[in-house]
């Protein structure tokens, strides 16, 4: 905001002098055309400037306000999403579904400098205890809990190190593999959710092929001791299974 701008009210009050207020006089512009177009709430932790006319309208340099977040909204380091960018605040995510609070992690072991590496489900040979196991038609029309899915991964497999087990290192960025059915949420909302990733200039390895492209990724699903389940967000028809051993594609979200 220029200077003459913020003490515009000031020198508005000196066109109202005592002798010739009846003849020169103007009308007072209002806070908002000052550039005083926020309240308090939208400047939290910045430094104020306060409308002479109306000490509750306010301007600061960076305006942001917690909204309730929507699909495709940038979700940031606290859980909440925002208007805009809130200064001192990092994008973990982008929203994908409302009704589970769930986002699709900034955060991937299949980065643009190594995405061809790919990442093991791990536990070739185990069946996870309490992991129920499904055929093709059930997973199809399941619902499961990616969160607990991946608790129970690496109850019986450990954290892995990054490459061995796709669940840990999910688990690791602080969020989890998600399962067969929340992973065709994310593609049901794929439209949104690109638009916010499109938003974010750090995020070109998630943008487009970076998630959409036709390669499978793993969910926290399991079909048996040697076979996992994995999904191809290019089409929400291609659900198959891979065999836990091999290298495959990570994608994890984050719960809010």
């Amino acid at each position: 905001m220029k200077k003459y701008l913020l003490f515009a009210g000031a020198a508005v009050l000196g066109l109202c002098s005592a002798a010739s207020a009846a003849i020169n006089c103007q009308t007072l512009p209002s806070c908002e055309e000052l550039g005083y177009a926020y309240d308090a709430s939208w400047c939290v932790g910045q430094k104020m400037l306060k409308c002479p006319f109306d000490q509750n309208a306010i301007y600061c340099t960076n305006p942001y306000k917690e909204i309730e977040c929507q699909i495709g909204s940038v979700l940031y380091e606290d859980k909440k999403c925002y208007t805009s960018a809130p200064r001192g605040k990092s994008p973990i995510g982008i929203v994908f579904d409302t009704s589970k609070r769930l986002a699709l992690s900034l955060k991937s072991p299949d980065t643009l400098e190594n995405r061809r590496q790919g990442t093991n489900w791990g536990g070739d040979g185990i069946d996870i205890p309490d992991l129920e196991n499904y055929t093709l038609e059930v997973i199809n029309s399941s619902d499961t809990d990616g969160q607990t899915n991946t608790d129970k991964i690496i109850a019986a497999l450990g954290m892995g190190n990054g490459t061995n087990v796709a669940a840990g290192w999910c688990k690791n960025i602080g969020g989890f593999l998600p399962s067969i059915s929340e992973l065709k949420t994310l593609y049901s909302n794929k439209a949104k959710v690109k638009e916010g990733l499109s938003s974010l200039p750090d995020a070109d390895h998630l943008i487009g092929e970076g998630v959409y492209e036709d390669i499978f990724f793993w969910s926290s699903n399991e079909k048996d001791d040697e076979w996992a389940w994995v999904m191809n967000l290019y089409s929400a028809k291609s659900v198959t299974q891979s065999a836990k051993k091999t290298l495959g594609y990570t994608r994890c979200a984050v719960a809010y």
